[in-house]
């Protein structure tokens, strides 16, 4: 942990970078990286760890320096790329002096995204104390299946990257018929692909959760987690690519308020109705989530729709008022 809380000003550096290549449409460069970066560190990790060729073995410590040398030659490839595109040059380092309202939208931007970062986070202490009334096996089955199911969620969390430009220049262009395509579009093909995710989860979810564990008991509960979470998908894609849009749309409060609802507020009671209450035991947490995921996707499109109609209504309020009345038509040259 010290060597990465060391070298995290690379980690921040990369994850600068890459928001500057998204808003340029660039999504390229920083995957080129990543997967780069999964092959150096499947050849670092062991030389750092066990040591040799000059080396000597520096044990975990050495797998978190590679991570961190690894982290530090993207920036420098990154903000190759980032140069490409013109949005840095010797006139962009001047204009970094600290400016009140530059500042103020920069955090008013990315504040909220921040703090729902954080709901998450808790959301996951809460969903793990719950489970852990239940034992071991339980927080173990809960740990594999996210990691599961966050692999088959990888095309939507691609699409919010998508979505967050494209709906961002489009409403910064003015064109919210634009953004209403981006939008709708993007929630079919993310839908679509979790019918497929939903199927798959469904049909091998023993197995998926075999290939981390060889223990029944964390299998079956695991198994179980997936089945239920499998049904959950599409509400993820729904919350995920609404939020992106409201955060092009410079409405950020609503993914904090909705990530409190969903992670914190909501969790807690209906975690302790279903699962302790009620009896329901170690399913009604999995359904439970299931409950507050799919209603907290309900109001983000609720919400979203509200959002797009008032802005639609102020374009249209704008364009009357500049068009003005129409013009009087006077007489005809020559009196006729």
């Amino acid at each position: 942990m010290n060597v990465l809380f060391a070298g995290s000003i690379f980690f921040m550096g990369n994850y600068i970078l890459n928001s500057m290549l998204n808003a340029a449409g660039d999504t390229k460069s920083f995957r080129n990286f990543l997967v780069t970066g999964f092959f150096l560190n499947l050849a670092l990790d062991p030389w750092f760890m066990y040591g040799g060729f000059g080396i000597p073995a520096m044990g975990i410590g050495g797998i978190a320096l590679a991570t961190v040398m690894i982290q530090a030659a993207g920036n420098l490839y990154l903000l190759g790329r980032v140069r490409r595109t013109g949005l840095l040059s010797g006139r962009s380092w001047r204009l970094m002096a600290p400016r009140r309202e530059a500042f103020r939208r920069l955090f008013g931007q990315g504040f909220p995204a921040s703090l729902n970062m954080l709901t998450v986070s808790l959301g996951i202490f809460v969903i793990t104390w719950f489970a852990g009334r239940f034992g071991k096996e339980a927080v173990a089955a809960y740990g594999i299946g996210t990691r599961i199911e966050q692999i088959v969620l990888l095309p939507a969390m691609g699409l919010n990257v998508a979505v967050l430009s494209l709906v961002a220049q489009n409403f910064g262009a003015g064109k919210l018929a634009r953004v209403r395509e981006a939008l709708s579009r993007a929630l079919r093909a993310g839908l679509l692909m979790m019918v497929a995710g939903t199927v798959l989860m469904m049909a091998t979810a023993a197995p998926l959760v075999g290939l981390f564990t060889d223990d029944p008991a964390v299998v079956a509960r695991g198994a179980g987690f997936l089945r239920v979470e499998a049904l959950v998908l599409g509400a993820y894609v729904i919350l995920y690519v609404n939020n992106s849009a409201l955060q092009g749309l410079q409405r950020p409060a609503f993914a904090l308020w909705i990530g409190l609802f969903r992670q914190i507020l909501a969790p807690v009671p209906v975690f302790w109705l279903l699962a302790l209450r009620l009896g329901w035991g170690l399913p009604g947490i999995w359904w439970g989530f299931a409950l507050v995921t799919w209603s907290a996707a309900a109001v983000s499109i609720l919400y979203t729709r509200r959002v797009m109609r008032e802005l639609e209504a102020e374009a249209d309020l704008l364009l009357a008022a500049n068009s003005g009345p129409p013009a009087a038509s006077g007489p005809a040259p020559g009196g006729k």
